[in-house]
């Protein structure tokens, strides 16, 4: 596929190779692979989007959340490129399992994480984000909907008096 070698380029990679991972909801998203490492290449709504993604993004790496996938910067030092009317981003390729909440232990992991990544996305700058299509404490809530069933605490109070000490905030 041209676009793929016209990424490559942008970005500054090798040879690579692309495998289409899944359609999301709003976005094609591949694997690439080259000689240097591996990637995600997905779509954007338009750069609006990436902008407000390379900076929810930045936030939480600069709150410890290592694990974050790296938005990549092409050549010329954006975090997005255009090609035939469609917008690209590029992101490390951080692969790993599902936790799996059976295995002793793992709900408290899960709610000591959960708690620390509210407490960071509370104080991420909201200007600039699109409220619209990013609606953070929404978000939060709907994903909520299944902790009960997994013993996971409501809120950040209580995961923080049940498995952090002191309290993040």
């Amino acid at each position: 596929m041209e676009q793929m070698r016209e990424i490559s380029r942008r970005y500054g990679l090798g040879a690579a190779t692309a495998e289409s991972v899944r359609r999301g909801t709003v976005a094609a998203v591949w694997r690439l692979r080259d000689g240097a490492g591996e990637y995600l290449l997905r779509t954007l709504t338009g750069p609006e989007q990436g902008e407000m993604e390379r900076r929810i993004v930045r936030h939480l790496r600069s709150r410890g959340f290592s694990a974050t996938p790296a938005i990549l910067e092409t050549t010329d030092g954006s975090s997005m490129t255009e090609i035939g009317g469609t917008w690209y981003q590029l992101q490390t390729y951080r692969p790993g399992p599902r936790p799996d909440p059976a295995i002793p232990g793992m709900p408290e992991r899960i709610a000591q994480l959960a708690a620390a990544l509210t407490a960071a996305l509370d104080d991420c700058p909201a200007e600039g984000l699109l409220p619209d299509r990013f609606d953070l404490p929404a978000l939060w809530a709907r994903g909520r909907e299944g902790w009960e069933a997994l013993g996971l605490p409501m809120s950040l109070q209580e995961a923080c008096l049940l498995y952090t000490s002191p309290s993040p905030r």
